[in-house]
């Protein structure tokens, strides 16, 4: 399988984020989707990147946080 280099910083820091829950590196997951909702809201992986912020809350035990994201 062949993975496509995207040139857009939002795609871009969602797949960095993706991988980072791929190694269980979930703080560091939770800080890149964090930031693709900050600094892209409108983009089309917005709503994928809360979605996965607040399932990254999950796996941290931050309930409240994580019914935050999922609102």
């Amino acid at each position: 399988m062949t993975m496509r280099i995207s040139h857009d910083p939002a795609e871009q820091r969602f797949n960095e984020a993706i991988a980072f829950t791929a190694r269980n590196l979930i703080v560091d997951a939770a800080s890149a989707f964090r930031e693709v909702v900050d600094r892209w809201p409108s983009h089309d992986l917005a709503d994928d990147a809360l979605f996965n912020l607040g399932a990254c809350y999950l796996a941290m035990n931050q309930f409240r946080r994580a019914g935050d994201a999922f609102r």
